[in-house]
């Protein structure tokens, strides 16, 4: 199933209903260098803005990179496990709702002793209500807040006071990007900081 078509079942309501065994796309890790880290994540509600900045990402990286749209994220564990056994780095990102569903990522890699090594949150909206609740497993946290002052999506945004420091992640200060919420996710406020992510977390050859 294509990520428009899952888009499509997310804004028709029914993704309690459903479950899909199937990615956005066939994710074929062996077609990429053993050192490059994976990227995987979700996108912001009926968004698929970063879809497509990941989808250069991975171009101008060769890194592998998988984005599900809001309710699929449990189709990214196949990928985590298969690029953990091969001993890559992991970087999980979520935009907006897809902050919240990476934390369930995230929880669900703990209880399979998955290493997080990177979490990018961009707008976390769940962070208005309640703090940001990452698990150990998690090394480091980024996060980004859009800034736009008319904005009519202030209140999605999220809390930068809700980031609760555990005793395993480091979190980094908040990194603020111009334009509003849904206008915030784009290549030239991203890519230059999510190309040195990936070249910091791709690992030296022996």
């Amino acid at each position: 199933m294509g990520y428009l078509n899952k888009k499509l079942i997310s804004l028709l309501g029914t993704l309690a209903l459903f479950s899909f065994s199937c990615s956005s796309k066939n994710l074929n890790l062996s077609q990429y260098p053993i050192e490059k880290p994976l990227i995987t994540g979700i996108d912001g509600f009926l968004s698929s803005d970063l879809n497509k900045v990941c989808s250069k990402l991975e171009k101008e990286c060769n890194t592998p990179v998988v984005i599900e749209p809001v309710g699929f994220w449990h189709e990214n564990i196949p990928e985590i496990r298969q690029a953990y056994k091969q001993g890559r780095n992991i970087i999980l990102i979520g935009f907006s709702m897809g902050s919240e569903q990476m934390k369930l990522t995230a929880k669900q890699c703990e209880k399979e002793n998955i290493l997080i090594n990177l979490l990018i949150v961009i707008d976390p909206t769940y962070t208005n209500l309640s703090d940001l609740d990452i698990p150990n497993n998690v090394k480091r946290i980024r996060p980004y807040f859009s800034t736009n002052g008319f904005d009519f999506m202030k209140w999605a945004r999220g809390n930068p006071e809700k980031f609760r420091k555990n005793k395993n992640t480091e979190i980094d200060n908040a990194v603020f990007l111009r334009g509003t919420h849904l206008g915030c996710v784009r290549w030239d406020n991203l890519g230059t900081d999510l190309i040195e992510e990936v070249n910091r977390y791709t690992k030296k050859s022996p």
